[in-house]
């Protein structure tokens, strides 16, 4: 019997042979030995959870046929499905949802398969959730959606899916970030065009004023940058809260950001224009010794006079 007890860490032989993909050992300790086909480990992870996170579905149907519940939870709140998603598994969660997985489930975060499979770029998962009616604009904590999860990631077919699948191109996370946002601070140029083509306002600002071409500006991402002016982002977008009032190019020449400087010079940004604090991009690059930069507005018109407000 100490075959179907729980060694030091907690995992039974039966979560072991279901990890492993070991039909025959499964069937024989289910049958021969009556394991319990819903012991817990010390994460209260089943046999099924385990069957599931390995892409296991002749075993997943085993158990699921002996009596395995289907929407066991582990100790954070993940249901099998949701680690059949979260590792691209798309035949175990078709099977999972014959015999009635939720795909509305959330977990502790109030995140439901559909985000695990976006967060990790799993396109097969995203359209299988997809076509079980999967909720494409649940919200997990900080009211992030599947879509800013790709975005975040980079993954262009799953937020291409989730797109075409009618969701919000312009939704906001508690700090106002849009998924255009999400892609511009990454450099997903991709994702940004297809944002774009598909409705986004990238003239929108989040909790702190900032547009998607702030946050390019500020790492440094030519090709966001050069994307998000070609799609027509205004150039002068300024901070509203009167201690700041940046705009992109302030943030550029700050960062020592040339060829994003170059592109916004190019594109008409104000060189004399002035923080709240009385910086001009020129002082801003002479702060931080960039010299390439300070040559640049200077040839481009700079008044290099300007003093700030202190």
């Amino acid at each position: 019997m100490r075959l179907v007890g729980k060694p030091l860490e907690g995992k039974t032989a039966l979560m072991k042979a279901a990890a492993g993909g070991h039909y025959l050992a499964a069937l024989w300790l289910l049958r021969e030995f009556r394991a319990d086909v819903n012991a817990e480990d010390f994460e209260s992870h089943t046999p099924l959870h385990y069957a599931c996170l390995a892409g296991r579905p002749f075993i997943a149907s085993l158990l699921l046929r002996e009596g395995a519940l289907v929407e066991a939870r582990d100790n954070v709140g993940w249901t099998p499905m949701m680690y059949a998603a979260a590792e691209g598994h798309p035949i175990t969660l078709r099977l999972l949802h014959r015999f009635g997985a939720n795909p509305t489930a959330t977990d502790a975060d109030d995140w439901t398969p559909l985000h695990f499979a976006a967060d990790g770029g799993h396109t097969s998962s995203v359209a299988c959730l997809l076509e079980m009616g999967a909720p494409v604009e649940a919200e997990g904590k900080d009211k992030w959606r599947p879509l800013h999860l790709a975005c975040d990631k980079g993954h262009f077919p799953c937020a291409r899916l989730l797109v075409n699948a009618g969701a919000e191109v312009n939704a906001q996370i508690a700090d106002g970030q849009t998924p255009s946002m999400i892609a511009a601070v990454l450099n997903h140029v991709e994702i940004l065009r297809l944002l774009a083509h598909s409705g986004a306002d990238i003239s929108l600002a989040d909790a702190d004023d900032w547009t998607p071409l702030h946050f390019a500006a500020d790492r440094g991402h030519t090709s966001s940058v050069a994307c998000l002016l070609e799609m027509g982002a205004p150039v002068e977008a300024e901070e509203k809260d009167k201690w700041d009032k940046w705009r992109p190019l302030h943030v550029a020449c700050k960062e020592g950001h040339f060829p994003c400087v170059r592109l916004l010079v190019n594109a008409g940004a104000e060189i004399n224009a002035r923080t709240a604090d009385g910086d001009t991009p020129f002082l801003l690059a002479a702060l931080g010794n960039h010299v390439e930069i300070l040559r640049l507005l200077a040839h481009s018109g700079a008044d290099i006079s300007l003093a700030d407000g202190e």
